[in-house]
């Protein structure tokens, strides 16, 4: 008698991010300072979505592999990315989208009264 056996399940895989977009091998060994300057010129050269999408790849493919620290650390960067740069942002500088943020705070708030 012959069994029917479920196929074959095929590993997910994700796709690597482009060489060098987060300033090549060694970047969770570097200082937040330094990392995060790397994330403004990422954000700067490809824009928002594409190196959070990068950190993401980075955090889900580390989840095995790297320490609770590094993980950390990509928890700590997504975090200072979604707080520095709003989401589909392209300003190259970060001051500018936190003062646009409150000057619409200011518009809707004299709209109210």
């Amino acid at each position: 008698m012959k069994r029917n056996f479920a196929p074959k399940r095929t590993p997910v895989r994700i796709k690597a991010t482009r060489p060098g977009k987060l300033g090549g091998p060694g970047y969770l060994t570097r200082p937040d300072v330094t990392r995060r300057k790397i994330l403004r010129k990422c954000v700067r050269k490809y824009s928002y979505r594409s190196c959070v999408g990068s950190l993401v790849a980075m955090k889900v493919w580390g989840k095995r592999t790297f320490t609770v620290a590094q993980l950390r650390k990509i928890e700590r960067d997504l975090l200072w990315m979604r707080r520095t740069f709003r989401p589909g942002s392209s300003t190259r500088n970060p001051s500018e989208s936190r003062i646009l943020a409150i000057l619409r705070n200011l518009n809707r708030e004299s709209e109210r009264c």
